[in-house]
């Protein structure tokens, strides 16, 4: 939800978009919000702590990923639960405003590890889905649910964040470019103007009835622990990466993905239609081998609270991003 992030950036004193002072990596400094009580807001107005009920799956639906109107949610319950909802997580991160008991804005963050240029884990916030219902977009809750995040994040004694967004607002870590590559043309190569008819669409994008690699397999409960330690040493490679404390057995490779159902101008499909990526990590090394296709998107990666000395090309940063 695009007004938000201007507001976000001003309250997390990103650094300036240009400097020439001399810039040491590492923690910038403390929050000065209070810690005593939540922040105020209208005595029309109530804060409320979210369970990923009806209400907010309909505000992020009807709200969120509004664009064109081509792309909304389709019933996104179970990707937000799961999302929102790692282990560990804190339900008070989850956080909503209600006016008059309808729920009218809701913001959401997840703690997790990470580790920057080979310096020991930072424990962050990860903020995530945050959306205002149009009709109270001028109404100034934006900076205070933010700083009511902020507060909440420092009650757990954790004073770094990390957040993602389309908006160019402050000097970014990093700046990711998506890429899509049609998995089903016949549902949405037409819709989104591919500019070549179904059927050589459908040949090109044609792919084998079975995977090719041999071994490769369904994850399983048994494997958690190998996958882990492979996952942790992948991820020592690059700059900025989460961090995972794995025990001993033996896998060689893995990969993951997740799915998400979108409505396409108001239509909704079971198939699986488009694999979407981001070129951070070595995934840019396959787009072009496996037809993936820029789509010209662009996300601004951000830390809060950690400065880094110079910048990381998206191939450095090893964090999955929404």
């Amino acid at each position: 939800m695009h007004v938000a992030v201007r507001h976000l950036v001003q309250i997390l004193q990103f650094l300036p978009m240009k400097t020439k002072q001399s810039i040491r990596s590492g923690r910038v400094s403390l929050s000065s919000i209070s810690l005593m009580g939540p922040e105020k807001i209208g005595a029309d107005h109530e804060w409320t702590t979210l369970d990923l009920s009806s209400d907010a799956v309909k505000l992020l639906v009807e709200h969120d990923y509004e664009g064109d109107g081509k792309f909304r949610y389709a019933n996104p319950g179970d990707f937000l639960r799961w999302a929102l909802r790692p282990p560990g997580y804190y339900q008070s991160w989850h956080i909503g405003i209600r006016v008059k008991k309808s729920l009218v804005a809701c913001l959401f963050g997840v703690p997790a590890r990470i580790i920057v240029r080979d310096n020991e884990a930072v424990k962050v916030a990860a903020v995530r889905f945050l959306c205002v219902q149009k009709d109270f977009r001028s109404k100034g809750l934006v900076p205070i649910m933010i700083k009511e995040m902020i507060r909440r994040v420092n009650l757990k004694d954790i004073w770094q964040g990390a957040f993602c967004t389309d908006l160019l607002v402050a000097t970014p870590v990093t700046t990711i470019r998506q890429w899509i590559r049609m998995l089903n043309p016949a549902n949405v190569s037409k819709f989104l103007g591919e500019a070549m008819s179904i059927k050589d669409a459908t040949k090109l994008y044609e792919l084998p009835n079975a995977p090719v690699t041999p071994g490769f397999r369904k994850m399983v409960q048994s494997d958690v622990h190998a996958v882990t330690e492979l996952l942790r040493v992948y991820l020592l490679e690059f700059e900025v990466a989460a961090e995972f404390h794995p025990e001993t057995h033996v896998v060689t490779d893995c990969c993951s993905f997740y799915t998400i159902s979108f409505t396409v101008g108001g239509r909704k499909n079971n198939k699986f239609d488009i694999f979407h990526a981001k070129d951070v990590m070595d995934n840019k090394t396959f787009f072009e081998q496996l037809k993936f296709e820029e789509v010209g998107a662009q996300n601004h990666f951000y830390l809060f609270n950690q400065r880094l000395r110079t910048g990381l090309q998206p191939s450095q940063l090893g964090l999955t991003l929404f």
